[in-house]
């Protein structure tokens, strides 16, 4: 084997070495890169869930209100029948006293 022989296999190995660091190297970016995507996404979908669950708290409060309001606005309304039901038996009451008062003149 000759010298020159030798040193074209050598520069062959090395340049396969280099080749296969270099591939290796871009994977490895490649991969930080993936892992990069991935952690933001994953951040992104948190930070999305909990602003759902806020939501849900949000909707359970206005619910549980409603629901209050609801009941002080049936409460009120059993009040107006109330007093209409007192106003249309005043008026009956009113016409019967008018209807037996005598005449005097």
């Amino acid at each position: 084997m000759t010298e020159k022989s030798t040193m074209e296999k050598f520069g062959g190995f090395l340049g396969k070495a280099k080749d296969s660091i270099v591939s290796f190297g871009e994977t490895v970016a490649s991969k930080s890169k993936e892992m990069v995507d991935v952690t933001k996404l994953s951040a992104k979908r948190t930070q999305v869930s909990n602003e759902l669950d806020g939501y849900y708290r949000e909707l359970g409060m206005v619910i549980y209100q409603k629901r209050a309001i609801d009941a002080d606005i049936e409460a009120l309304f059993a009040r107006i029948a109330e007093a209409q039901q007192t106003v249309r038996e005043l008026a009956e009451q009113i016409e019967a006293a008018k209807a037996e008062k005598p005449e005097h003149e």
